[in-house]
């Protein structure tokens, strides 16, 4: 079985994170954006999801979980 690198975080992956825990809820959504930034929010939202960093919410969205708010007091947010 190979070893799996954890996810690196980008400056926009750590601004996801940010805004999930900054929220009440630790709820996050896409802001409303167009062509590549959009792409780009969309693709590092989906990273961070299979990293188990957030998690698809039941209303759209997603939520921050314990590893995601522990990745991001590691990495100083």
């Amino acid at each position: 079985m190979a070893d799996t690198k954890p996810l690196r975080l980008t400056e926009n992956r750590l601004r996801i994170l940010r805004t999930a825990a900054g929220h009440k809820l630790g709820l996050v959504d896409r802001p409303y954006l167009l062509g590549f930034e959009r792409v780009s929010w969309d693709r590092n939202a989906r990273a961070l999801v299979g990293a188990e960093l957030l998690e698809d919410y039941r209303h759209g969205g997603y939520e921050i979980t314990d590893a995601g708010r522990a990745r991001l007091a590691e990495a100083g947010g």
